[in-house]
């Protein structure tokens, strides 16, 4: 069975949800609202929510949608931004105590097995803008998973990764992305640990990145073209913040001050040349 406890969007005596596509009828029960749409096949609104789904206009969210498979602290941790950002946010997962802990917090939570193509057919995933794969320990559900997704033609795959073999797979099975959350994150800790102006790092390629930087002590009061930031070291300031003040672009005749945070883009080796920089 296959549960849905989450909101959808009121017209009149019907409940519509867009990725299902089909208008789901009301039955009260015990407290709870359960919209049959198919044997077998429920939705579960509590009834509190109900008098705030009756506009259909506040209801609607940010056109993008996203659903998370795999609801373990890195899926339950992504569901809870999304949908601070605003997104409409499908988690899915096949034990109920994990759906019972998003219920408040997703826009849509099922108790579903994701092994199953006819269930994620029925939930009409293909139609989300972004399925992210976020199931950690059982790397086996997390392959076929994928594997089915592609096979129903989902938009982008986001696949989280155990280790750069299961990767590989992920990456030959049809996932657009792969992600390695405990990788990244352990390596953005060391680099805070052994760099104190160290912020943050987007990679771009295995050797270019992104990097956001406290200004080095050794960079204060001079300006990006006094340094030499591109010519002497190969790295290109892409934007200066200052305070609530961003400078995209800044000119060559710039000056950085104490407490500025610097956007570089460079070769990985460049950037830790700076990023370790007194």
């Amino acid at each position: 069975m296959i549960k849905y406890i989450a909101p959808a969007l009121i017209n009149g005596d019907r409940f519509f949800y867009p990725a299902l596509g089909n208008p789901l009828y009301l039955k009260p029960r015990k407290g709870y609202i359960i919209i049959d749409r198919l044997p077998g096949f429920s939705l579960q609104i509590n009834e509190r929510t109900v008098p705030n789904l009756i506009n259909t206009r506040e209801c609607l969210m940010k056109n993008k949608q996203f659903a998370v498979i795999g609801i373990g602290r890195f899926g339950q941790s992504l569901v809870e931004e999304l949908a601070h950002l605003g997104y409409e946010v499908m988690a899915i997962d096949n034990d109920e105590d994990k759906i019972n802990d998003i219920i408040e917090i997703a826009t849509h939570a099922v108790q579903a097995d994701s092994m199953e193509e006819d269930t994620l057919k029925s939930l009409g995933v293909r139609n989300f803008d972004v399925v992210i794969v976020s199931i950690g320990s059982n790397i086996q559900a997390n392959i076929l998973t994928t594997i089915i997704l592609k096979e129903l033609g989902v938009k982008r795959i986001v696949a989280k990764a155990q280790n750069a073999l299961h990767g590989k797979v992920l990456e030959k099975i049809g996932a657009d992305v792969v992600i390695y959350p405990e990788r990244d994150m352990a390596i953005k800790l060391a680099r805070s640990l052994v760099s104190s102006n160290f912020l943050e790092q987007i990679n771009l390629s295995p050797t270019y990145s992104v990097i956001e930087i406290f200004t080095p002590k050794t960079f204060f009061n001079k300006s990006l073209m006094e340094i030499g930031l591109r010519k002497k070291m190969r790295v290109t300031v892409l934007a200066i913040r200052r305070n609530n003040e961003v400078i995209v672009s800044p000119e060559p005749t710039e000056k950085l001050y104490q407490g500025d945070v610097i956007v570089a883009l460079g070769n990985n080796e460049d950037l830790e040349i700076i990023t370790n920089m007194d």
